[in-house]
């Protein structure tokens, strides 16, 4: 684990707005249960619209799940790393 400063542009609920130092854009840190709750609507719209013949909605849909289920794999990941 590093431990270094982040400039805070708001800390809203479940989505703080931060940026660490190196990047020049802030970043979102959503709250993890709120990861898994996106991921879980992603796989329903998924699951949705697989059943309506639109190939680039599903082509769509599944980009938007793959990329969550990044997102999720490396916070579960890195919790673990560190014993939580």
């Amino acid at each position: 684990m590093t431990k270094m400063e982040v400039e805070v542009f708001s800390t809203t609920t479940n989505a703080a707005v931060i940026r660490v130092p190196g990047r020049q854009f802030p970043g979102l840190a959503i709250q993890g249960d709120s990861l898994k709750i996106l991921f879980d609507c992603a796989q329903e719209i998924l699951r949705e619209s697989q059943s309506s013949g639109s190939a680039d909605l599903i082509e769509s849909t599944v980009e938007m799940k793959e990329i969550l289920a990044g997102y999720l794999e490396a916070y579960e990941s890195a919790l673990k790393a560190h014993g939580h």
